[in-house]
Protein backbone atom coordinates (compact mmCIF):
# COMPACT_ATOMS: atom_id res chain seq x y z
CA UNK A 1 0.00 0.00 0.00
CA UNK A 2 1.57 3.26 -1.21
CA UNK A 3 0.90 6.67 0.54
CA UNK A 4 -0.74 9.32 -1.36
CA UNK A 5 2.16 12.32 -1.12
CA UNK A 6 -0.48 14.60 -1.26
CA UNK A 7 -2.25 13.95 1.91
CA UNK A 8 -1.37 16.01 5.08
CA UNK A 9 -2.76 15.85 8.07
CA UNK A 10 -2.04 19.17 8.73
CA UNK A 11 -3.22 20.35 5.98
CA UNK A 12 -6.59 19.07 6.72
CA UNK A 13 -6.81 19.62 10.17
CA UNK A 14 -6.06 23.45 9.77
CA UNK A 15 -9.04 23.48 6.71
CA UNK A 16 -11.32 21.63 9.43
CA UNK A 17 -10.35 24.17 11.94
CA UNK A 18 -10.92 27.67 9.91
CA UNK A 19 -14.18 25.85 7.96
CA UNK A 20 -15.70 25.16 11.58
CA UNK A 21 -14.36 28.88 12.63
CA UNK A 22 -16.18 30.24 9.81
CA UNK A 23 -19.03 28.64 10.93
CA UNK A 24 -19.14 29.44 14.20
CA UNK A 25 -18.38 33.56 12.91
CA UNK A 26 -21.97 32.90 10.35
CA UNK A 27 -23.97 31.72 13.16
CA UNK A 28 -23.15 34.20 15.37
CA UNK A 29 -23.16 36.83 12.68
CA UNK A 30 -27.07 35.44 12.46
CA UNK A 31 -28.20 34.92 15.91
CA UNK A 32 -26.10 37.21 17.99
CA UNK A 33 -29.39 38.97 19.44
CA UNK A 34 -30.71 35.87 20.18
CA UNK A 35 -27.87 34.28 22.54
CA UNK A 36 -24.32 34.99 23.50
CA UNK A 37 -23.93 31.52 25.15
CA UNK A 38 -21.24 29.57 23.63
CA UNK A 39 -23.22 26.20 24.60
CA UNK A 40 -25.85 27.30 22.12
CA UNK A 41 -23.28 28.12 18.96
CA UNK A 42 -21.64 24.52 19.86
CA UNK A 43 -24.72 22.70 19.83
CA UNK A 44 -25.61 24.22 16.50
CA UNK A 45 -22.39 22.99 15.40
CA UNK A 46 -22.59 19.66 16.65
CA UNK A 47 -19.45 19.96 18.15
CA UNK A 48 -18.64 20.63 22.34
CA UNK A 49 -18.10 23.64 23.64
CA UNK A 50 -14.42 22.81 24.84
CA UNK A 51 -13.46 21.94 20.88
CA UNK A 52 -15.09 25.43 20.13
CA UNK A 53 -13.11 27.10 22.36
CA UNK A 54 -10.28 25.29 21.09
CA UNK A 55 -10.94 25.98 17.53
CA UNK A 56 -11.32 29.85 18.15
CA UNK A 57 -8.55 30.20 20.20
CA UNK A 58 -6.47 28.90 17.27
CA UNK A 59 -7.70 31.44 14.94
CA UNK A 60 -8.44 34.83 17.24
CA UNK A 61 -6.18 33.77 20.62
CA UNK A 62 -9.99 34.67 21.93
CA UNK A 63 -12.59 32.26 23.44
CA UNK A 64 -15.39 32.42 21.71
CA UNK A 65 -17.25 34.28 24.73
CA UNK A 66 -14.67 36.98 23.85
CA UNK A 67 -15.40 37.27 20.31
CA UNK A 68 -19.58 37.13 21.34
CA UNK A 69 -18.97 39.67 23.27
CA UNK A 70 -17.32 41.76 21.16
CA UNK A 71 -19.83 41.34 18.46
CA UNK A 72 -22.90 42.54 20.40
CA UNK A 73 -21.46 45.39 22.25
CA UNK A 74 -19.88 46.77 18.18
CA UNK A 75 -23.57 46.15 16.89
CA UNK A 76 -25.02 47.65 20.15
CA UNK A 77 -22.54 50.69 20.05
CA UNK A 78 -23.95 50.95 15.81
CA UNK A 79 -27.36 50.78 17.05
CA UNK A 80 -27.00 53.80 20.03
CA UNK A 81 -25.65 56.01 17.42
CA UNK A 82 -27.84 55.40 14.29
CA UNK A 83 -31.24 54.86 15.77
CA UNK A 84 -33.17 56.60 18.99
CA UNK A 85 -34.66 52.93 19.96
CA UNK A 86 -34.84 53.38 24.21
CA UNK A 87 -32.17 51.13 26.05
CA UNK A 88 -35.38 48.83 27.53
CA UNK A 89 -36.39 48.31 23.26
CA UNK A 90 -32.60 47.53 23.23
CA UNK A 91 -32.27 45.12 25.68
CA UNK A 92 -35.53 43.22 24.95
CA UNK A 93 -34.39 42.99 21.16
CA UNK A 94 -31.01 41.66 22.05
CA UNK A 95 -32.35 39.06 24.58
CA UNK A 96 -30.98 40.94 27.89
CA UNK A 97 -33.44 39.71 30.82
CA UNK A 98 -34.05 43.56 31.23
CA UNK A 99 -32.75 47.53 31.08
CA UNK A 100 -30.51 47.16 34.15
CA UNK A 101 -28.61 43.91 33.21
CA UNK A 102 -28.48 45.24 29.72
CA UNK A 103 -27.03 48.10 31.11
CA UNK A 104 -24.05 46.76 33.24
CA UNK A 105 -23.20 44.06 30.72
CA UNK A 106 -22.94 46.91 28.19
CA UNK A 107 -20.86 49.03 30.76
CA UNK A 108 -18.45 45.99 31.99
CA UNK A 109 -17.70 45.70 28.33
CA UNK A 110 -16.90 49.36 27.56
CA UNK A 111 -16.40 51.36 30.81
CA UNK A 112 -19.45 53.42 29.43
CA UNK A 113 -23.07 53.42 29.95
CA UNK A 114 -25.10 52.72 27.15
CA UNK A 115 -26.88 56.55 27.67
CA UNK A 116 -22.91 58.11 27.80
CA UNK A 117 -22.18 56.33 23.89
CA UNK A 118 -25.03 57.76 22.41
CA UNK A 119 -24.39 61.03 23.32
Amino acid sequence: MQRNPQYRPDEVKSYRVRELFNRFMMLMERDFKLSRDVNYYASLMNISPKYLTNIVRQVTGHTPKVIIDQYVILQVKMQLRRTSQSIKELAWEYHFADASFFCRYFKKHTGQTPQEVRQ
